[in-house]
């Protein structure tokens, strides 16, 4: 696992190559299209994703040169749902703040709440990267609370 350091590296580096290679991640045409990016989203919950994690995303959808769509999802939650990330296709690194709450107890014998965030990293793909794209698939989830009338992606 890569230390947090490691991880801000990483990022920082990201958003570098996109400023030198003369496309900066945060400048996107706009289109109608309800499936092109503006905000990059969690296919999963429907919400788009926040802080760092829309510019990774946007690096990653220039560097391809072809995502169309801002829908991302985990391998996992893709072969969830009936579909398979095409063989070859190379996932996108983003961040998960995970937050912790434990108990210590003080030199002086008193009970103390820690409440700090840990940063982690997880894989997401493009939903174009998957069979899901070309079969017209419909999102099924049973951890979302609210079904938007348009869960068709494709």
């Amino acid at each position: 696992m890569k230390s947090q350091a490691e991880i801000r590296r990483s990022v920082t580096g990201q958003i570098l190559q996109a400023l030198k290679s003369g496309l900066p991640p945060w400048r996107r045409p706009w289109s109608d299209d309800p499936n092109a990016p503006g905000h990059h989203t969690s296919l999963s919950t429907g919400c788009p994703y926040r802080g760092v994690n829309q510019i990774i995303l946007q690096c990653s959808a220039m560097r391809s040169g072809c995502f169309k769509s801002k829908w991302w999802s985990t391998y996992n939650q893709i072969q969830q749902n009936g579909a398979n990330v095409r063989k070859g296709q190379k996932g996108t690194r983003i961040l998960l703040w995970k937050p912790i709450c434990r108990k210590r107890v003080s030199e002086e014998g008193k009970e103390i709440d820690e409440n700090f965030l840990v940063m982690r990293e997880f894989v997401v793909f493009n939903i174009e990267q998957s069979t899901t794209f070309r079969l017209g698939w419909r999102l099924r989830t049973s951890r979302r609370k609210s079904k938007r009338s348009s869960s068709r992606v494709g």
